[in-house]
């Protein structure tokens, strides 16, 4: 698998709650027993839980608790909003 996404609740953050984790294989990976970068990223806004209901090319459209629905860009790594303009990112 070259690209893994899970989106779920941060533990311990049960106000914040959303958070969106990818691990993607890269071919220069400085150790190659391990070649993976993680990163994980927080909704611009405490909406609780969030999972993924659609991927749509690289972007993924998630659904929160509170029933708002969020859009994250892979390519870019930025939240979005449905006319595609970034949305700042929630830093906990």
């Amino acid at each position: 698998v070259d690209t893994y996404i899970c989106a779920g609740r941060m533990p311990g953050k049960a106000a914040q709650g959303g958070m969106l984790t990818v691990r993607i294989k890269v071919d220069n990976a400085p150790d190659p027993e391990w070649p993976y970068v993680i990163a994980s990223y927080y909704p611009p806004a405490p909406f609780g839980s969030i999972k993924i209901v659609d991927i749509v090319g690289t972007q993924i459209v998630l659904q929160a608790e509170t029933g708002a629905h969020l859009i994250f860009d892979l390519s870019t790594g930025q939240w979005i909003d449905p006319s595609g303009t970034p949305l700042p990112t929630f830093t906990p």
